[in-house]
């Protein structure tokens, strides 16, 4: 055996892994959701924003849904529209793969999630598939919707006042469900949007998805 050549090699891979760094055997996909407005009340215009990351790890099994601060699991009927976002989107991606290790969702308040207001659950749903596919979101681009069990966005409430909050906090595209902007009583009723604000109808999660996706995966045919 060639001791020097052996030597060599090692030096060689100590410098190789000294210049990469240690090697992270659970890749994560991280995106950042952008919510349009969860609660009629809240007097803040900024946007909300969802962090979801998922490790990628082989345990658990199934994936756990969890708050990244805390790291205990998501729960609670509060957050109906979330939990059957993750749901549906788990549903989706399992027809090709099998999710496991950790989804963590971190929020600037838990508290911001807790509503019966189901006009986020597309946003959700459009969310956990686009870290589940490992695929990125397009910045400035956010859907109000109910998410249907039939993978369809249902109409919501309040569509004017939605529609007026997105366009204040700087959104270029809002998607909403088909049937609720070309009514004339939302339309010309004054709504006053900003004219950098396109509002496109659409019928589907995944519509919603190919129109927000950077990378859209053929998890969501």
């Amino acid at each position: 055996m060639d001791f020097d050549k052996v030597r060599a090699l090692s030096g060689l891979i100590l410098i190789v892994t000294l210049a990469c760094g240690p090697l992270d055997t659970h890749a994560t996909n991280v995106i950042e959701l952008p919510i349009a407005s969860l609660r009629e009340d809240d007097a803040e215009i900024d946007r909300h924003t969802i962090l979801m990351s998922w490790d990628q790890a082989a345990t658990p099994d199934p994936l756990l849904l969890q708050w990244k601060k805390s790291q205990v699991p998501v729960r609670g009927t509060a957050l109906e529209p979330l939990l059957e976002a993750f749901e549906f989107a788990l549903a989706r991606v399992s027809i090709t793969s099998h999710p496991t290790g950790i989804l963590s969702i971190d929020t600037p308040s838990s508290g911001s999630l807790g509503t019966d207001d189901t006009s986020a659950g597309a946003a959700f749903a459009v969310g956990f598939l686009t870290v589940l596919n490992g695929d990125q979101l397009v910045k400035g681009i956010t859907v109000i919707g109910k998410l249907e069990p039939t993978g369809r966005i249902g109409h919501v409430r309040n569509i004017r006042e939605k529609i007026r909050r997105a366009s204040r906090q700087g959104y270029r595209v809002l998607l909403v469900p088909r049937g609720q902007w070309h009514k004339p009583q939302v339309r010309l009723a004054g709504i006053r949007v900003e004219p950098h604000l396109v509002v496109r109808e659409l019928d589907t999660i995944d519509e919603a998805y190919d129109i927000m996706t950077v990378n859209n995966s053929s998890t969501t045919q």
